[in-house]
């Protein structure tokens, strides 16, 4: 048996939430790998499991892989541009161009779709909810590349309030087709639409298609206002505790995707392995204490591990 059956047991620190409010943490534990879920956590590895193949993962740490709502692939080329303008005058100087550049040179498309899931795939997220605009045919493609990395996620097409509905509702069928044919491991299709401005006929039909389709409805907003699965300097201001942080990426995003987020029996298999051999310290330090300075000062290269649905990805 080799890690590549679906089965095996990582052994490090670990740490995830039990709950919204409550952490869990080992400094020695072993994580349990089965056909792509996890079996849980164990501070001694259980006799079923003692002849699995075993990834000791040092002296780094364990936790579930963080869930990105935050993203827009629109908007790749455009990231630290703009943050002093309002979102109309963001659009006129920059995002209206944009969106007409990826629109008409397929090239350009290529390029920042590829820039844009390689930003993901270096940095702690295992999955995002990613707005891939209005053209159906690039949110599909969208969905391709991202799937073929091994990350997972939900790829949203946006539908607009002053789209025609007939079309408007074509089009999303026509995405979700595109993206169901091509019959993706870990990615998903989803609508993006903005509930308060949506006229009747419109939202009766993404409704209804949603209903005949089984995807989800959300609201386009919802990117802008969930969590940015980056090493979170920012973000520790909107938190008061670890916890809640650690939550806020991890365990109440993955509601997003079904039991994702946790290391709870019965979870899918999403884990990070972060290294922190490069924030040195005198200190000794517990498994949270060290995950609080990677979460505050780590970048891409703490990230020394993905795994997706029990799938390594790196």
């Amino acid at each position: 048996m080799t890690a590549d059956d679906g089965r095996f047991v990582l052994h490090g620190a670990i740490l995830f939430m039990k709950s919204e409010e409550e952490l869990f943490e080992t400094e020695d534990g072993y994580l349990v790998c089965s056909d792509g879920f996890s079996e849980g956590v164990f501070e001694e590895l259980p006799e079923a499991y003692a002849d699995w193949p075993l990834i000791d993962c040092w002296e780094n740490l364990i936790v579930p892989g963080f869930i990105d709502t935050r993203e827009n692939a629109m908007l790749a080329n455009l990231r630290g541009l703009g943050s002093y303008l309002s979102e109309e005058a963001f659009y006129e100087q920059y995002a209206a161009l944009e969106a007409e550049l990826i629109a008409s040179d397929r090239q350009y498309e290529t390029r920042t779709f590829d820039a844009f899931i390689e930003n993901i795939y270096i940095g702690p997220a295992t999955r995002a909810l990613i707005n891939a605009g209005s053209d159906y045919a690039a949110a599909a493609r969208l969905a391709r590349m991202l799937d073929e990395t091994g990350l997972g996620g939900l790829v949203g097409l946006e539908v607009h309030a002053g789209d025609d509905p007939a079309e408007a509702l074509g089009n999303a069928a026509k995405f979700i087709k595109r993206v169901r044919r091509r019959r993706l491991a870990n990615t998903s299709p989803a609508l993006l639409a903005d509930p308060a401005g949506i006229p009747d006929e419109l939202h009766e039909g993404l409704k209804k298609l949603a209903g005949e389709t089984n995807v989800p409805v959300l609201s386009a907003q919802e990117p802008l206002r969930g969590c940015h699965a980056d090493f979170v300097r920012a973000e520790a201001d909107r938190a008061g505790s670890l916890e809640e942080l650690f939550a806020a990426l991890t365990l109440k995003p993955g509601q997003l995707f079904g039991r994702v987020g946790s290391f709870l029996p019965g979870y899918e298999f999403d884990a990070i392995i972060l290294s922190d051999v490069n924030l040195d310290t005198m200190r000794e330090l517990s498994p949270s204490e060290r995950l609080l300075r990677v979460l505050n000062f780590g970048d891409d290269r703490s990230v020394v591990g993905k795994f997706v649905n029990g799938w390594k990805v790196y």
